[in-house]
Order: C-alpha cells, then structure tokens, then sequence
C-alpha cells in the first residue's frame, strides 16, 4: 500500500493537520494512504480500505484506533498538545504517541530564525522521527507538509524540513501546503517571511498548494453564516477541499472520448476495484514544467452542515458554476462574474487543472466535461499533453450528496503573489526590518537573489496570456 507521511509545523500546520485527519477519518475509517495500525492491531488490506469507501462507509471493526501517519512540529508546546489531546479525546483518529517534537521558546516570527536557527537546531531528532515512520510504512509516496509562511516556525523551520526531505530522498515526491496570510497583516515582517519561504520551496518541493487566510475567512462569513469566523472555521474549510482531493476516486481516462466511452471506462475500474493513486497522479499532472509550482483549489457547493442534507444541485449546474468559476477566477460561488466567458481579455489562463466529482449519480458529471478541455483556457504549450484531468466517485463526501473541487495551476496565484512582493520590495528598499534577518545570517544579497526569484515566477505566471 503506498502511503503519504504528512509532517505537520507550526501553529497552523498541526491545526490544519488535526482538522484533515479527523475528516477523512470520518469519510474512510481504513484509509491506509494516511492511517496506518497502532501497535499490536492487525493490518488491514488496501482493498478492504478502498472497498470501506466506495461502497459503503462503515466503521473500522477493530476496537484501536487507526493512526495518523504524521510527524508534529513546533517550536512551542501549547499547540501540538491541544492537537494531540483532541486526537485521544475523538473517536476518529490518533496520533502516534512518540512522532512530535516541540521546543519551549518559539521562532519570533521570523523565518531567518526558523530557518537558520530553529531548524538546525531540531534536524537529527526530525530525521530520527521522520525514519522511524518510515519504517512502518512499506512504500511512501511522498510527503505532504502542512505549514503558514508568514510567521517563524511554520515558514522557516517549514523552510528548513522541506530542504532536508529532498535532499534526503530526491526521489519522493514532496508538497507543500501552504496558508497564505491576511493581507492586512498578521506579523509586521510577514511579507518577508512570505517571499522567502515562497523562494525556497520553489527549489525544494514539487508542488505548493496555497490558501488565503483573506479567501477562507470570506468563505466562512458570506457561504457559511459565520460572523466571526475562528482558525478552526476556517480549518475545516482546508481540510474538506482537501479530503475531497485526497480520498480515492477513479480516472476519467481521456475526457475527449464520448460520455458513453468515459462512463463505460469508469464502471470497470469500480468492477476492478482500482482507484487511481490520486495524489502522485496530481502532482504529475498539474506540475508539468518547474516554473510552475503553485496550485490553488475551488469548491463546491460550500455552505453550512445543516443546509447540506436539502441541497438541490444537479450535475448539470454544478458543472456550469465549476467551469465560470474557473475562467472568471473566482475565489468562491458567489463571486462569480456572469458576464466574463472564454474569450474574454482577462480569462484565467492555466498550465492544468484536475477535477474531482464526487457524489450520487457522479456519472452525469461526464457529458460536461469537455468545456474544460477548451484550448482558449491554456498556455498553448500545456495542450501537447492533455492539460485537463478529471477524477470521480460515486461515494458523496463532507455531508453533500454532489460535489466537485478544481485543482488548478493557472494565474490565480499571480494577484497574492504581486501584492506580497510590491510590500515586501517597498520595505527593503527602505531598508525596514532587515536587521531582524541579517543577525541571522540572511544578507542584502540573498533578499536580491531571492526577490529575483520571485519576480520570474510571477512574470511566468502573467505571461501565460500572451503565449
């Protein structure tokens, strides 16, 4: 069974963490990608787990529960042992009893600290513990960490991991997911810190997933009702678009064919019982080129628990919403612009997109598909291999009976991304804050350097209009 070992820093990374545990330990109980056995528990087959899944949700016979495969870092306690009592506390999940590390004092928000310092300081204890679950793992497929870049452990120690795994083990696959700070601003030097991480995992990981704290906290407020929505709020939001990525499903194999052909091919890997190893297949596909890293997510419906269960969607207009939402680049539903279509001047560009329909009678979804293979959505140079990837299931998730998320690669990142490098350069022009970066050994030269960076990857993401 290939498994994903998730390594989870920082505040943010280990409350993301919990929260994408819990989920998809409700949705399938033997999910053995990310759960594995607690000491002494039978091991369950790979099929059982698909099988839990796709047929029928039922819960795990043995009395244990399944274990997160999961490393937690911090760099203070208060966090990762909330986490953890959560874990015990909850009938999903737990995390193992010896796979976390934390230190008393904090990274001061600052990545040169995390990275510099903080990370060094913790890197044979990570490796040691990072080796001892893959130990128990008999094929990793790759790692998945979860971390902030705006503040110190979550940037720089994330940072610092990162770099040790690929090193390491140059052939396994690593993806970051990454929480995007409040444009107004959570720390004074966040826009550093956030340019720095952003430079580094580029050199480093496959592939970074990214979500905006200013998005999230929207989500929550106008789809879910939430005047004031917490961090744990917003969590949830992440880890549904995220199990809903990550839970198995079937391949569409080539959307082009006729709907009847798709259908027919997706009824036989259900005969088969053969999910398609969704994520090493969507870091292959939506990162084609490694000037193109960053991917960004939309979903729908979003909308509170209780309103789920008298929901009124069809496939027909689920598709509809999905495919405006991604031209016009809309963050969410309800900010959909109606009047842009494909040959507008500021389409949404994209280097490849994968969506993923989940629910009852998902085979509807098929004869909609083919909009989403229109060339006029991508870069020219993205067509010589099918940008377009579409995955199903008939097993609804997260409460909804249909629903469907888009991973995109496309110019969604670009806005963000402008914004925090104009702030960040209009600081170092003057100067403001580098004392804080130069006492731990990040140099005027390395901002450059890094800035330069940064600045191709945005322009590479804007010109993927005018190619």
């Amino acid at each position: 069974q290939n498994s994903i070992i998730t390594v989870q820093l920082g505040q943010a990374g280990n409350q993301i963490g919990y929260a994408l545990f819990d989920t998809l330990a409700r949705e399938c109980p033997e999910y053995e990608t990310f759960f594995r056995q607690s000491k002494g528990g039978k091991s369950s087959s790979a099929p059982k787990s698909v099988h839990s899944h796709h047929q029928k949700k039922r819960k795990s016979t043995s009395n244990q529960k399944m274990v997160a495969r999961a490393i937690q870092i911090d760099m203070e306690p208060k966090v990762i042992r909330n986490m953890r009592e959560q874990a015990t506390s909850s009938s999903t999940f737990a995390y193992d009893d010896e796979n976390f590390l934390f230190r008393q004092s904090g990274s001061a928000n600052n990545w040169a600290f995390g990275y510099g310092r903080q990370g060094p300081s913790c890197s044979e204890e990570i490796a040691d513990l990072l080796r001892l679950e893959l130990e128990k793992s008999d094929c990793c497929q790759g790692f998945l960490l979860m971390h902030s870049v705006a503040g110190g452990t979550g940037s720089g120690v994330g940072c610092y991991v990162t770099e040790m795994l690929k090193d390491e083990f140059q052939k396994t696959l690593m993806t970051n997911l990454v929480v995007w700070p409040y444009i107004g601003g959570e720390v004074i030097i966040q826009n550093y810190n956030v340019m720095l991480s952003l430079a580094k995992l580029y050199e480093h990981s496959d592939m970074i997933v990214m979500f905006e704290n200013d998005t999230l906290n929207t989500v929550c407020q106008r789809l879910m009702g939430l005047k004031s929505p917490s961090f744990e709020d917003m969590n949830q939001v992440i880890a549904d678009a995220m199990s809903n990525v990550l839970l198995p499903c079937f391949d569409v194999a080539n959307t082009l064919r006729s709907s009847n052909e798709a259908s027919n091919s997706v009824k036989r890997q259900y005969a088969q019982n053969r999910p398609c190893q969704l994520w090493l297949d969507a870091i292959e596909h939506l990162v084609p080129h490694p000037a193109y890293k960053m991917v960004t997510t939309k979903s729908i419906p979003i909308m509170p628990a209780e309103s789920k269960t008298f929901s009124t969607y069809q496939w027909h207009g689920l598709m509809k919403h999905m495919y405006q939402m991604q031209i016009a680049d809309a963050k969410y539903e309800e900010s959909i612009n109606w009047y842009m279509n494909v040959n507008s001047k500021n389409v949404n560009r994209s280097v490849a997109n994968m969506l993923i329909c989940r629910g009852k009678n998902v085979e509807e979804c098929l004869p909609h598909l083919q909009q989403f293979q229109d060339p006029r959505l991508y870069t020219p140079w993205s067509m010589a291999f099918n940008p377009f990837k579409c995955c199903v299931s008939s097993q609804p998730v997260t409460g909804a009976d249909k629903s469907a998320v888009m991973i995109t690669n496309s110019q969604s990142i670009t806005k963000p991304l402008d914004t925090v490098l104009e702030k960040a350069s209009s600081m170092f022009h003057t100067g403001a804050y580098l004392h804080n970066f130069e006492k731990y050994g990040i140099e005027k030269d390395e901002f450059k350097e890094q800035f330069i960076r940064m600045e191709q990857v945005l322009h590479d993401y804007q010109n993927l209009s005018s190619q």
